[in-house]
């Protein structure tokens, strides 16, 4: 069920429709299909089995649509589709509007996902509370590090006043929520710390993988090589990310360079698999840098559990970061992993036994540890590919992750 709303009116609003107690809004606005959207499409899934209803908002994003279509969705999910300011700091606000497309739904419950903690206008949100019993935040990522250059005038921030004002309003905007889930122990830590959000209101629930889903299938893997042009025997380092500045892949095209600097002789290649804003300028890169050939841009895949039996190591060289699906479904299906130090990769990558954490931003300290594993013989890299995959059974269950998100609902 679709409905479209250009909802430039600014007249009175419609009075709100009943409230039902078996229905779920969630309010989403994407650019591209990551993550955060995976996440989302899991906790329909298992709010669906729990009987209840979804109202889908999609703000200036239709991917969902065909989504709901092709999983038989279509008589449980109503999509309401928008155009509207008010979500994202910075945009011009759209409040009267939200106010109408708000009252015409029937849900008791919002569920916002936020793919950073600046999702959420002040107006946005109180027109929110006006409508709902009770609001729930998914936080993905953690917030912007605190700048630290200050004036020379005590107590005076010399620069980063963007960075204090988004705080102070992030603050406020977590209030209108009754509950928060954060996706790592450390987006918690920073959300309460740095930002101010009530430390009894957020709650940790990790993200977690349909880990049965991502079983490691050789043929599979040696036909995604073929379709790529990538020897059968050619070690494969894999991204299976969002292409936008935060995610770092311009540090890995750097670190993957010294790589091949360092091992002119070996049969090795990077395998870039995503969309988004940053891809051009990704390639242009990889082209300056004389990868071409040894750097696939392979586009937004529909299967990861296809490409990811392709890859020997999964990498994320995150600026900013939460809790990666990505991340999660690699290590499923037993690549071995290589993270920055940002956010919840190091709980999910928490021994020398299951793979390398490097520093954000240090090609030298990324190439360093994509060599060392490179140069694992046959054994140890096996018994490395059973630990990790053990460690995503054991701790990052997405049907349990979701039933914790239901409770929480309910609660």
């Amino acid at each position: 069920m679709r409905a479209n709303h250009a909802l430039t009116v600014r007249d009175q609003a419609p009075a709100p429709a009943p409230r039902a107690a078996g229905s779920v809004c969630i309010i989403t606005q994407n650019y591209s299909f990551g993550g955060m959207e995976v996440h989302t499409l899991g906790l329909m899934e298992t709010l669906l089995e729990a009987g209840y209803a979804i109202e889908l908002v999609a703000n200036r994003f239709d991917y969902y649509d065909a989504v709901v279509r092709d999983r038989g969705w279509a008589d449980r999910v109503s999509i309401v589709h928008t155009t509207l300011g008010g979500i994202l700091y910075g945009d011009p606000g759209d409040r009267l509007a939200w106010r109408q497309v708000l009252r015409g739904l029937k849900s008791e419950t919002l569920i916002f996902p936020k793919g950073n903690n600046n999702y959420g206008q002040l107006g946005f949100l109180r027109e929110c509370r006006r409508v709902f019993k009770k609001i729930v935040f998914i936080e993905h990522l953690e917030p912007r590090t605190r700048p630290s250059v200050r004036s020379k005038r005590r107590f005076i921030p010399a620069l980063g006043l963007w960075w204090h004002k988004r705080r102070i309003v992030s603050a406020l905007g977590s209030r209108y929520a009754d509950t928060v889930i954060a996706v790592s122990d450390k987006v918690r830590q920073r959300l309460v710390d740095d930002i101010g959000y009530s430390k009894d209101k957020v709650v940790v629930v990790r993200n977690g993988v349909p880990w049965r889903e991502f079983v490691r299938n050789q043929d599979r893997g040696t036909a995604v090589r073929s379709r790529y042009q990538i020897p059968s025997t050619a070690f494969v380092f894999g991204m299976l990310s969002r292409l936008s500045d935060e995610k770092g892949i311009d540090t890995a095209l750097y670190a993957f360079a010294k790589l091949l600097e360092r091992n002119p002789q070996s049969s090795v290649y990077l395998v870039i698999a995503g969309e988004g804003y940053a891809e051009e300028k990704l390639k242009q890169l990889t082209k300056d840098l004389g990868l071409e050939a040894r750097v696939k841009f392979v586009g937004f895949v529909s299967k990861p559990d296809e490409v990811l039996s392709a890859f020997d190591v999964i990498l994320f060289s995150s600026r900013l970061e939460g809790l990666p699906l990505g991340l999660l479904q690699g290590m499923a299906a037993g690549c071995i992993p290589i993270v920055t130090r940002i956010s919840g990769m190091p709980e999910a990558v928490n021994s020398p036994e299951i793979g390398w954490v490097v520093p954000p931003q240090n090609p030298d300290d990324l190439s360093t540890a994509m060599a060392d594993v490179l140069a694992l013989d046959r054994e140890t890299a096996a018994k490395m590919r059973r630990n990790v995959i053990r460690r995503i059974q054991d701790h990052f269950d997405l049907a349990a992750a979701n039933r914790r998100i239901v409770e929480l609902v309910e609660s």
